[in-house]
C-alpha cells in the first residue's frame, strides 16, 4: 500500500509539472526583449529591499530565464543551479541568510566562486491556477537577517509581478492581433484598390484586436471608416465623418496637440504616432492609440491611411503599477514610501504651513492575530484603515506605514487641531469590529510631531519624532496620544545607552546572579533561594535590576538575559548540590520574551536532567502580567508542561495588576508571591492589610503557599504569621548575595537551627 501511495504522489507532480511547464510557455514571455515595466519593477525591489542584486524569472524544464536583472551578467543558467527551482514545489517564500553556510549552496559557482553571493530571499510567482512559473528575487553579497516586514514587501511585490505576467500574456495576444492587422493593413497600401473588397475580413480582426482603419482622400477630404472606427467611437454607422466631426471626439485640452502632430506629418508627408484619449458618443472615455501613412503618388501625396487601437486596457494596466508603487495592497491607503516622498517635499510645496504628523499603533491588534488567525487581522485592518480615513477627513494623507501601525499628515488649518483629531481618530477605532459572530475591540496610541512650515524637514526626523511620542504614549497605559517633546529625545537616548550597556555587561560577563534566602516564617527555617540579575560595574559597585529595565523590555536583548539567567540559575543550582549544600531550591524568573517558544519547557526541563538535578530543585517565577498578556504566547502551555515535570511554578507580583480569581484557577500555580508593596504598607494603611489577609485566605482556599516578598520589620513578620502565611523573604532575614557567599550563609543557618 505504501508502495501504491508513494507511486500516485510520483504521478501527482508529474503531471503538475507538465501542466506547470505548459503555464510557463502559454505565458510567451521567454526569450522576448527588455520591457520597461519589468526594468522597473526590478528597479523598485531593489531600491526598497535595499539589495544590490535583484531579479524576475521564469523557470522551464531545462533553465532559469530572467526577464529582468539588476546586478549580475546573466541572462539564464540551468535549472538546478537555480535557487529559486526550490520554490517551485513549495510554492512558499525562501529565505537563505547566508549561502556559504548552508550545505546545499556552498558550493554553488556563484557562491564559491564570483560575486561570491551570501543572502538569497524569493517569493514564487503564481498564477490563478497555483501553479508556480517563476520567483521574484534578490541576493546580497554579505548574509544579512531578512526582517519580518521585508519578506511581506517581497510578497508584495512578487503580487505586482504576477499582475505583469497576466498583462504580458494578454498585451501578446493583443499584439499578436495587432500585427496580424497591421500586416494586413500593408498589404492593402499595396493594393489599395482591393481595400473594401477585404472589408469583412479586416472588420472581424478588428473586433477581436479592438482595431479600426480609416483613410482620407487628399484631394476631397472625404474619410472613410471601417466598421472598427464606428465601434470604437461608439456611434452609428450613419454617422457623418469629416474633420470637424473627428476632432470633436478628443478633450479640448488636447486638440492643440494632435492638430500640431498632424500638421507637421502632412507637411513633411512623413508618417505620425500618437496616444490620446477620446469621449465616445455614448460618453465613455477610452485610450486610444492612432498611428497615419502617406501614399504618395509622383511625389504627390493623394491619400492619408492609418489604423487607431483601443489601449484603455494598457493604459490602466500601467496606471495600476504606477498605483502598486505607492498604495498599501491590503488597505488601498497610501505606503510608507510615498508618505515619505510627500513629507520631504514639504518644504517646497507648501511652504510656510505648519503640519502635524500622527504616528498610530493598534493596541490589541496582535491578539486578533494569534487568537482568530491572519483573515480576521487582515479585515480588521481593512476597516479600522477606512475608519481612519474618514476620521482623518479630506485634505488629510493617511498611510499604513506597515503592520498595524499607520499615520497621519494633515495641515493644521482652517480650525483643524492635532490633539482633537487624535482624539476624533481613536474614539472611531474603539467601535466594536464584527467579523463572522466575532465582536473586537480594538484601540489605538498615537505620537504627534510637528513640521512648523519653516527651514528644512527630513521625513526620518518627523517620523523619529512622532514614534518617540507614541512610545511615551504607550508607556502613558495606551489608548491615548502624546505630543513630541524635546525631553523624549533625552529619555530615548538614556534608553539606548542602558541597553547599549547592559549587552555590553551581558558580552563581558559582568552581569551576575545574586540569591535572596526564603525562609519559613514559623521557625526561620530556610527554603530555598530567588535568583536576581545584577549588574556588576567594573568599579564594584552592584546595581539591582530595576536600574536597567529598558534593557529587559528591548525584544532582542531580553531573549539574551532571559538564556543567560536560566543557564546560570540552574548550573549553580547544580555547583551546589555538587559541593553537597541543602540550598533546598532555587527559583528562577521567566521574561515574556521567553514564552514565545514552545519547546521552552521541554528545553528547561532536558536541562535540569543533564544536570542531575531533582526538578523539584527548581521554581519558575511569572509575573502576572505575563500570564494575562497574549505577547507571552505560550505561556500558560509551557508553565502546564513545567509543572508536569516537577517544576514548581510560582505567580510573582500578585496583586500589582489585573489577575483575577478566575486567573488562578485557570493557570498552573503551587506559588503565590504577595508583592512588596503590600507587606512595607501593613500596619500602616488598613485596606492594604486587609487585602494581604485576603489574599492569603484565597490562596489557602486555592491550596496555594504564600511568600511575602519585602519583609523588613519583625512587626511585618508577627503578622503575617498570624494570618497564615508560609514563607517570607526580605531585608530582616537576608539581603540577596553573591553565589560565592552562599555556603557561609547556608552553615551559619544551619548553626541557629541546631
Amino acid at each position: 500500500m505504501a508502495n501504491g501511495g508513494q507511486k500516485e504522489q510520483a504521478e501527482a507532480k508529474a503531471a503538475w509539472e507538465v501542466r506547470r511547464q505548459a503555464a510557463v510557455k502559454a505565458l510567451a514571455i521567454l526569450d522576448t526583449p527588455p520591457t520597461p515595466e519589468f526594468e522597473a519593477l526590478v528597479d523598485i525591489v531593489g531600491q526598497t529591499l535595499g539589495v544590490p542584486i535583484c531579479g524576475i524569472s521564469l523557470i522551464d524544464d531545462r533553465r532559469q530565464w530572467f526577464k529582468a536583472l539588476r546586478g549580475l551578467g546573466l541572462k539564464q543558467m540551468p535549472r538546478e543551479h537555480a535557487f529559486c527551482n526550490r520554490l517551485i514545489e513549495s510554492g512558499a517564500p525562501l529565505v537563505i541568510s547566508d549561502l556559504a553556510a548552508e550545505s546545499a549552496s556552498s558550493s554553488h559557482p556563484l557562491v564559491a566562486g564570483g560575486p561570491r553571493l551570501r543572502f538569497y530571499a524569493g517569493a514564487p510567482l503564481t498564477l490563478e491556477d497555483g501553479l508556480v512559473v517563476g520567483a521574484i528575487c534578490v541576493f546580497d553579497t554579505a548574509p544579512r537577517v531578512f526582517e519580518k516586514k521585508e519578506a511581506e514587501a517581497l510578497s508584495r511585490l512578487a503580487g505586482i509581478a504576477e499582475g505583469l505576467l497576466r498583462q504580458f500574456e494578454s498585451a501578446e495576444k493583443l499584439a499578436r492581433l495587432s500585427r496580424e492587422a497591421e500586416a494586413h493593413l500593408r498589404l492593402v497600401e499595396d493594393q489599395r484598390r482591393q481595400l473594401f473588397q477585404q472589408h469583412r475580413v479586416l472588420s472581424q480582426a478588428s473586433v477581436m484586436a479592438r482595431i479600426g482603419a480609416w483613410e482620407r482622400d487628399l484631394a476631397t477630404g472625404a474619410y472613410r471608416w471601417s466598421e472598427g472606427m464606428y465601434r470604437l467611437h461608439e456611434v452609428g454607422e450613419d454617422f457623418v465623418v469629416d474633420e470637424e466631426a473627428v476632432f470633436s471626439f478628443y478633450p479640448r485640452s488636447e486638440r492643440r496637440r494632435i492638430a500640431g502632430v498632424i500638421a507637421r506629418a502632412r507637411k513633411a508627408n512623413t508618417s505620425y504616432r500618437l496616444d490620446a484619449q477620446i469621449v465616445t458618443g455614448k460618453g465613455n472615455r477610452r485610450w486610444v492609440r492612432i498611428s497615419s501613412e502617406a501614399e504618395m503618388i509622383d511625389g504627390v501625396p493623394v491619400r492619408r491611411f492609418g489604423i487607431m487601437r483601443d489601449i484603455t486596457d494598457e493604459k490602466e494596466a500601467a496606471d495600476r503599477i504606477a498605483s502598486m508603487a505607492e498604495r498599501d495592497a491590503l488597505t488601498g491607503l497610501y505606503n510608507r514610501a510615498f508618505l515619505q516622498t510627500r513629507i520631504d517635499g514639504l518644504a517646497e510645496t507648501v511652504p510656510g504651513r505648519r503640519h502635524a504628523f500622527l504616528l498610530l499603533d493598534l493596541d490589541g491588534f496582535k491578539d486578533i492575530n494569534d487568537t482568530h488567525g491572519h483573515a480576521a487581522g487582515d479585515e480588521c485592518l481593512r476597516r479600522v484603515s477606512r475608519r481612519i480615513g474618514r476620521a482623518a477627513g479630506r485634505g488629510a494623507l493617511v498611510a499604513r506605514i506597515g503592520g498595524d501601525e499607520f499615520a497621519i499628515l494633515v495641515e493644521e488649518s482652517q480650525g483643524r487641531d492635532a490633539r482633537a483629531l487624535a482624539r476624533h481618530v481613536r474614539k472611531a477605532i474603539q467601535v466594536p469590529l464584527r467579523w463572522q459572530g466575532q465582536a473586537f475591540q480594538l484601540s489605538a496610541s498615537i505620537g504627534i510631531a510637528y513640521w512648523p512650515g519653516t527651514g528644512p524637514i527630513r521625513s526620518d526626523a518627523l517620523f523619529a519624532d512622532a514614534d518617540l511620542a507614541l512610545y511615551d504614549a504607550k508607556g502613558a497605559g495606551k489608548n491615548c496620544d502624546a505630543v513630541y517633546r524635546v525631553e523624549l529625545k533625552a529619555e530615548a537616548t538614556q534608553r539606548f545607552a542602558i541597553v547599549r550597556d547592559i549587552s555590553r555587561a551581558l558580552k563581558r560577563g559582568n552581569l551576575e546572579l545574586y540569591y535572596q534566602p526564603k525562609v519559613r516564617l514559623a521557625d526561620g527555617a530556610h527554603r530555598g533561594f530567588e535568583a536576581l540579575l545584577r549588574w556588576v560595574r567594573e568599579d564594584g559597585s552592584v546595581v539591582a535590576a530595576g536600574a536597567f529595565g529598558p534593557a529587559l523590555k528591548d525584544p532582542g536583548l531580553s531573549v539574551e538575559i532571559g538564556h543567560f539567567v536560566l543557564r546560570s540559575g540552574l548550573e549553580q543550582a547544580a555547583e551546589w548540590q555538587r559541593q553537597g549544600l541543602a540550598f533546598g531550591s532555587v527559583a528562577i524568573n521567566l521574561g515574556a520574551s521567553q514564552f514565545r517558544h514552545r519547546n521552552l519547557a521541554r528545553t528547561i526541563l532536558e536541562h535540569i536532567a543533564s544536570l542531575g538535578l531533582p526538578p523539584g530543585s527548581i521554581e519558575v517565577e511569572v509575573t502576572e502580567d505575563v500570564f494575562l498578556s497574549r505577547a507571552a504566547g505560550y505561556a500558560p502551555e509551557i508553565c502546564r508542561d513545567l509543572k508536569q515535570g516537577g517544576v514548581t511554578i510560582a505567580f510573582d507580583d500578585f496583586g500589582t495588576g489585573f489577575a483575577s480569581l478566575t486567573h488562578l484557577r485557570e493557570f498552573p500555580v503551587d506559588v503565590l508571591k504577595i508583592d512588596r508593596s503590600f507587606i512595607s504598607r501593613l500596619g500602616t494603611d488598613a485596606s492594604t492589610t486587609s487585602i494581604v489577609h485576603a489574599v492569603i485566605d484565597l490562596a489557602h482556599n486555592l491550596d496555594l503557599q504564600t511568600v511575602a516578598e519585602g519583609v523588613e520589620t519583625e512587626g511585618q513578620a508577627q503578622f503575617l504569621r498570624a494570618v497564615g502565611c508560609e514563607w517570607a523573604q526580605g531585608y530582616l532575614y537576608a539581603r540577596p548575595m553573591d553565589a560565592r557567599s552562599v555556603p557561609a550563609y547556608l552553615g551559619a543557618a544551619e548553626r541557629l537551627r541546631a
